[in-house]
């Protein structure tokens, strides 16, 4: 697991396209260029130098349910068919959970 780099672009936006058909490019250019100050996106990578999977974590002020703030947020999370049930979607939230702890957050909410 690693931190989304620029070069990831095309594969980030072919997985975000995968988990909200209606997402914009441009979405996942900001994101990129917002890494590491108020979301991050966290991404599998494959030995064929393609990407099997993404959390995207981000900053919002509350949550329900939560009482601190701000909230470490779940935005979304995605991993390819052939890779699901293989404990890739945990090793991505538990990468997105240190970011957040690494920011002195205490809940994450989804």
């Amino acid at each position: 697991m690693r931190f989304l780099r620029p070069d990831d672009l095309p594969e980030f936006r072919r997985m975000r396209r995968a988990l909200w058909p209606d997402c914009e490019d441009h979405e996942a250019d900001a994101l990129l260029a917002a890494r590491a100050t108020r979301s991050v996106v966290v991404v599998h990578p494959r030995g064929n130098g393609g990407l099997g999977g993404f959390a995207e974590m981000g900053l919002r002020p509350w949550a329900e349910g939560c009482v601190t703030s701000p909230v470490a947020y779940l935005e979304g999370l995605w991993v390819d068919p052939d890779l699901r049930r293989s404990g890739v979607a945990g090793a991505l939230v538990q990468v997105a959970e240190a970011w957040a702890r690494a920011r002195g957050l205490t809940e994450m909410a989804s």
